[in-house]
């Protein structure tokens, strides 16, 4: 099972992209950005959250392993599939983190069953109303604009990286 192959996700599965950058590779990958403070912690923030709260458990326990004293600040979704934002309502439940992610999927990831709707035309049978294409309804606290330059820091460091959100529909 999925649980079961990535119950110990292992340093070789995380590939650094740059200094800051990183993805851990799974059957969906999860982005993972660190900004160093001067309290010698990070500030982390996801791209994706995976399928559901066992593989956001999973991940959580990746990153207490692999990240010394952080703050995850926030998930930003690419889009609202439930393989990308599953995991949100267990991070948001165990670290207060902040949700991003465009106006139209934050829509759909705060009313999960519209999504099985569009797919399905209609009220969706039983057989789509699983984990994999239902996630857990979750609320985006920031909803971001295509173009828009989001600036990721810290208070108390100079570190800064600057990402944009950029639609490809």
């Amino acid at each position: 099972s999925l649980t079961d192959k990535f119950m110990a996700l292992t340093s070789e599965r995380l590939i650094k992209i740059s200094e800051h950058v990183y993805i851990l590779s799974m059957p969906t990958n999860v982005g993972i950005i660190t900004i160093p403070t001067l309290d010698n912690s990070l500030d982390i923030y996801l791209i994706e959250s995976g399928n559901d709260d066992d593989t956001a458990q999973i991940i959580s326990d990746f990153l207490k392993k692999t990240f010394n004293n952080f703050n995850l600040k926030a998930i930003i979704n690419t889009h609202s599939h439930a393989d990308h934002c599953g995991g949100n309502s267990y991070f948001v439940e165990h670290y207060n983190c902040q949700l991003w992610a465009t106006k139209g999927e934050a829509a759909l990831m705060e009313f999960p069953e519209l999504e099985t709707s569009l797919i399905w035309g209609g009220t969706p049978i039983n057989e789509m109303r699983s984990k994999f294409l239902l996630a857990k309804p979750c609320t985006v606290n920031k909803r971001l604009s295509n173009e828009e330059t989001i600036v990721l820091s810290t208070d108390n460091s100079n570190k800064q990286i600057k990402l944009k959100v950029i639609s490809l529909p």
